[in-house]
């Protein structure tokens, strides 16, 4: 950390065009881990108790993962960039500066846009689901009703909860089978979980 302070402090005083450059590429290094800690506290609501299909969450440790390696290699070619640069080679110089551009359009396009579009998709779902069951919400006292109600199986009939009319309208959590989350599925979410922690911990120290 106090070596990209000194080193941009450096190349402000004598390299201002690359200090943008660099200082620019860092702003939206920034706002992309900021952008991706909104999601690790969203999707600990969402994966757990709105019980998001399996095949959603792989495409998101995807996703997380060509993040990863995006910065992975940026990190090194920024490395060979200063050796090239400061070896005073002008067609490497160039190539390496049209390789970031990439690197950022790449980084803009594909990542960005797309995680952008699943949060907005993901909002929209969780409104529409509040708003579906609000009404039930407020007949039911239990504070849970909602993440009971999203978090059961599709193969859980709606009609065994309501033959009997002395019965709640909502099940408690009693009333839930043991089964309701597989021991794979538990795995993985986990998984998912402790990656996204490892990942944000990881590179909350630059």
């Amino acid at each position: 950390m106090y070596f990209f302070f000194f080193f941009f402090f450096f190349l402000f005083f004598f390299f201002r065009p690359i200090f943008l450059l660099f200082f620019f590429l860092h702003l939206l290094f920034v706002i992309s881990f900021l952008l991706l800690l909104l999601f690790f506290f969203f999707f600990v609501v969402v994966v757990f108790f709105f019980r998001l299909p399996l095949l959603f969450c792989r495409v998101l440790l995807l996703l997380t993962s060509s993040f990863f390696f995006f910065f992975f290699f940026y990190f090194f070619f920024f490395f060979v960039f200063l050796f090239f640069f400061f070896s005073s080679s002008s067609f490497f110089f160039f190539l390496l500066l049209s390789f970031f551009l990439l690197l950022f359009f790449f980084f803009f396009f594909v990542v960005v846009v797309v995680f952008f579009f699943l949060l907005l998709s993901l909002f929209f779902v969780f409104f529409f689901f509040f708003f579906f069951f609000s009404r039930k919400v407020e007949r039911n006292p239990f504070p849970f009703t909602l993440v009971v109600v999203l978090s059961r199986r599709t193969s859980i009939r709606k009609s065994s909860f309501h033959s009997d009319p002395s019965l709640p309208l909502l099940p408690s959590f009693q009333s839930l089978p043991s089964s309701v989350i597989s021991p794979h599925e538990t795995i993985f979410r986990s998984f998912f979980l402790l990656y996204y922690f490892i990942f944000f911990v990881r590179f909350s120290l630059f």
